[in-house]
């Protein structure tokens, strides 16, 4: 694979992802619609584990491979098919200059997560820490509600529905969006505003806490009270 076309391999991924979410090849995406709802099925309704379903997956991959190599290699041997030769596996799968090419956008990517993480660490009173607690309480809400697989079956049929349905009403969601996060951010100075003014009236009703000098001052009065 030459360097020119390296770059084109990460954006064929992301181009498929989103072929698959607006429904560009209805096909493909009622066959992976197909495949998760079946999925689910298995873990949610007959009881499945993800590790079952993984595993019976993998086999059924591995056992229909092998029986089709075997059985390719039995018609050859009887000179019913041409024989066919096994692909050789290529010696360098990713290059240094591919690595280096996408080495910016990575960099980029840690830093801004490293960023929220260290935000989310100090937890000051910023829009950021606010939406991770609303957005944090509300996923508890849900897994209580909804369980784990309820949850993640939510966000398959989300994927594969909300998408489309942005692309048809994007001028509205994007207003009422625009709308929400002007009231997190309001709502969160709001607060902020309420907690500075909580904190101060309680410390003023705590009693203060005598200082050295205080007392210092005071023994000194005193041995002058008792000289006289």
């Amino acid at each position: 694979m030459s360097a020119e076309a390296s770059p084109t391999a990460p954006l064929k991924l992301q181009q498929t992802a989103l072929a698959l979410i607006y429904w560009e090849d209805q096909k493909q995406s009622a066959a992976v619609v197909g495949v998760g709802l079946l999925w689910f099925t298995l873990i949610g309704w007959i009881g499945y584990s993800s590790v079952t379903v993984l595993c019976y997956a993998a086999l059924f991959h591995l056992v229909a491979r092998f029986l089709y190599r075997l059985g390719c290699r039995i018609l050859a041997d009887l000179n019913m098919i041409q024989k066919r030769p096994l692909p050789e596996a290529p010696t360098t799968f990713v290059t240094e200059e591919e690595v280096l090419l996408h080495l910016k956008t990575v960099a980029a990517l840690v830093n801004s997560t490293l960023h929220a993480a260290y935000t989310l660490a100090v937890c000051d009173c910023t829009p950021l820490v606010i939406k991770w607690i609303f957005g944090l309480y509300a996923a508890a809400l849900a897994g209580k509600l909804f369980g784990t697989t309820g949850l993640c079956f939510m966000a398959f049929v989300a994927a594969f529905s909300l998408p489309k349905l942005y692309q048809h009403k994007q001028a509205q969601i994007d207003q009422a969006l625009q709308q929400a996060s002007e009231k997190v951010v309001a709502l969160s100075v709001k607060l902020g505003a309420q907690a500075a003014k909580y904190s101060k009236e309680v410390m003023s009703k705590l009693p203060s806490i005598p200082k050295a000098s205080d007392y210092a001052a005071k023994a000194a009065t005193n041995v002058k009270t008792k000289a006289l």
